[in-house]
């Protein structure tokens, strides 16, 4: 019997190349090519590996003389705009910043980069600048600071003139014009001149009320406002005049200066209608006018002289030799009626002008003696 040689054992059966396989084989052949590519396109001098490596393994090198590294430029990029890293240069960047290790080249203008290389050259001023120069003044640069070839900007100093307080202070008050007082009426320059002042105010409707009798409170206040003298003689405590009185202040002020008297029994009457001898007898003595040698001859130029009362005709008098009295009717005093408010103003702007504080005003309701 022979033996019958064996049979040759069947190899295992191989699977064939999957889909997947085959991509995958594709996208990494394509990837090295274009590596290889690149690599081989680019020129000798761009492919520089050293600055990835740590400063103190990276070998000397020559300083060119020619031409000086540019100081990185200082920038705050925006969280979108790539940053690009100079090999070589080390620094932190915000968070949320990409960054990119480029290798050195030559210099490309990117509209959106944040920190770029630029050759070396000097700033040139901004066309905006923002400040006003005050006329005759010329913008001086807040320092200048050269490094490595750049030069800062020159910042423009706003120049504002100070207004001193004490200008400030001098400075009239608007004149006001009131709807009863006509441009013809005898007392409107006075009126105007006092009320530019702040010795009179006018009243909510915008009148002035020049016919208005004037009470003696009332007229204590305009004393106050028009003059700044010195108390001569200590305050009287009048019994009708309590220290909530709204023209306390006023009146203590008139009594101390020696302008104003009280009644008998220290009453001061606050509510009572100052009389036009009052008012001038008031004037002539706060001012110290002198009782000229012969009243009666000075007081005889008015039909009513004889009304003034005794006490009063030197004051009177003095108060007509120095220009104080005013009126519309040059023949007549009126001694014992009330003084209204244009009248007081007339009045007390020829007291101001007889002290020089203020410029005289031709008026002929101005009464000469």
């Amino acid at each position: 019997m022979t033996n019958s040689p064996l049979p040759d054992p069947q190899s295992s059966p191989k699977d064939p190349l999957g889909f997947d396989e085959f991509i995958g084989i594709l996208v990494a052949l394509s990837t090295i090519g274009s590596i290889l590519f690149w690599a081989v396109s680019q020129k000798p001098q761009s492919l520089n590996f050293i600055g990835v490596a740590p400063p103190e393994l990276v070998p000397a090198t020559r300083k060119s003389a020619s031409r000086s590294p540019v100081p990185p430029v200082s920038a705050s990029p925006s969280a979108k705009d790539p940053v690009a890293i100079v090999p070589g240069e080390r620094g932190k960047l915000p968070t949320g910043i990409a960054a990119a290790i480029l290798p050195i080249q030559k210099a490309q203008t990117s509209p959106k980069a944040a920190a770029a290389i630029v050759p070396r050259q000097k700033a040139q001023p901004s066309p905006k600048v923002v400040g006003a120069i005050a006329p005759g003044k010329k913008a001086q640069p807040i320092g200048k600071l050269k490094r490595s070839g750049i030069e800062t900007l020159p910042k423009i100093v706003t120049a504002v003139p100070a207004v001193s307080a004490a200008r400030k202070a001098s400075t009239p008050a608007k004149q006001v014009k009131f709807s009863d007082v006509p441009a013809n009426l005898w007392a409107t320059p006075f009126i105007a001149a006092l009320t530019q002042r702040g010795v009179f105010t006018g009243f909510t409707d915008k009148t002035f009320r020049p016919y208005q009798a004037m009470t003696r409170a009332e007229f204590a206040v305009r004393l106050d406002k028009a003059f700044n003298k010195k108390p001569e003689e200590a305050a009287t405590a009048f019994e009708d005049v309590p220290n909530n009185h709204w023209a306390y202040s006023s009146i203590k002020e008139s009594d101390m200066a020696g302008f104003m008297e009280g009644y008998p029994k220290d009453y001061f009457r606050p509510a009572k209608p100052v009389t036009r001898t009052e008012a001038i007898v008031a004037l002539a003595s706060g001012l110290d006018l002198k009782v000229p040698a012969n009243p009666e001859k000075i007081l005889q130029s008015y039909k009513d002289a004889a009304q003034i009362p005794k006490y009063a005709r030197g004051k009177v008098a003095a108060a007509i030799q120095a220009g104080l009295v005013v009126g519309s009717n040059s023949n007549l005093l009126r001694p014992n009626q009330p003084a209204t408010r244009a009248e007081v103003a007339a009045f007390l702007y020829q007291s101001l002008v007889k002290r020089g504080k203020v410029k005289a005003i031709n008026s002929k309701a101005i009464v000469k003696p």
